[in-house]
């Protein structure tokens, strides 16, 4: 018997000051989900301006202040505006993307997962699967991927030693991020 089941089994009607309880800590439950939620949202939009000021604000000044890279400032703090390259292939340039990188040499950035479907107790399957899949029968799913950090690395790499990649297809980003210290 589960510990649900078995709760009910021995429960007593409950009194009116059982209820009350009961109804007491439901609303304080609530309250507290209210406030994770308000929480929640506070700190996104926290996230938010983090991003904006370090991304967009904080560069722009110290571009318009003569385009200075480093500054040291009277609170002791230093600031540093640094050019970040980043990149994420779009759903719709994946086939695109795979094919440059297989055609340029690059196919070992590509990660391969097989996707198998088998059913509960299927554990000796499992263990034939491997390099014997197609002998087995079963039928599988092949997806293709390149984390966005292996990604990004590639891009700068291929970058610093100038041979770009093509940016719309590999979904490039390029701009700016301020570093405080």
């Amino acid at each position: 018997m589960g510990l649900l089941e078995q709760m009910a089994a021995d429960a007593a009607m409950p009194t009116n000051m059982d209820t009350k309880q009961i109804a007491a800590l439901v609303e304080e439950d609530l309250e507290v989900q209210d406030r994770i939620a308000a929480l929640e949202l506070d700190l996104k939009k926290a996230r938010d301006k983090h991003r904006k000021l370090t991304e967009m604000d904080i560069p722009a000044a110290m571009q318009e202040a003569g385009g200075v890279a480093m500054i040291k400032l009277a609170n002791g703090h230093t600031v540093e505006v640094k050019e970040v390259i980043a990149a994420r292939i779009p759903v719709a340039q994946q086939g695109q993307a795979y094919g440059w990188l297989r055609k340029h040499g690059f196919e070992d950035l590509i990660k391969n997962d097989i996707i198998v479907g088998l059913g509960k107790g299927d554990d000796e399957v499992a263990k034939a699967v491997g390099d014997y899949l197609e002998s087995v029968g079963i039928g599988y799913q092949r997806k293709e991927s390149v984390h966005y950090q292996t990604l990004g690395a590639f891009v700068r790499e291929q970058d610093a030693a100038g041979a770009p990649v093509p940016e719309d297809i590999f979904g490039v980003y390029r701009g700016l991020v301020a570093t405080i210290k």
